[in-house]
């Protein structure tokens, strides 16, 4: 494929634009995250974010606090706190919530890292960006 110089030039300088805004995306996030982390770690309730395929995405002071695992033994995994008896109702809520459904003080039982379990409400909902539906947000309140 030939390219004349100009057209060169113009992919150049639209390829440097995106560069630009993804930059400016990003710093944006980073200065989003630093002002939301220390809000999210302030709040008492559990707020666990997942992906579309489950894996932890976020994971607040409150969620340690309150089922045992630290952040890092979280992140990226799926959800260690779900016991295997509730596994089944987990994924089918979990589904209904990527379709674009929401619950809310939901009675539960959850896992602790001792192995202990635990009675709390589950409040949950999509997780959106844009138009798109790119995970869930629950939160957990001790009962």
């Amino acid at each position: 494929m030939v390219f004349a110089l100009e057209n060169v030039a113009i992919i150049a300088l639209v390829a440097g634009v995106r560069l630009t805004r993804a930059r400016m995306s990003a710093a944006i996030a980073e200065e989003s995250s630093a002002i939301l982390g220390p809000i999210l770690d302030a709040t008492p309730h559990a707020i666990i974010t997942t992906d579309r395929h489950g894996r932890i995405t976020s994971w607040n002071a409150a969620a340690t606090r309150m089922l045992g695992f630290a952040r890092d033994e979280v992140i990226g995994n799926r959800a260690p706190h779900i016991p295997p008896d509730g596994r089944a109702s987990y994924e089918v809520r979990r589904a209904r919530v990527l379709h674009g459904e929401r619950f809310s003080n939901v009675p539960i039982t959850r896992r602790r890292k001792d192995g202990s379990i635990a009675q709390y409400q589950l409040s949950v909902a999509p997780l959106e960006s844009g138009d798109r539906i790119v995970g869930t947000v629950a939160t957990l309140v001790e009962v």
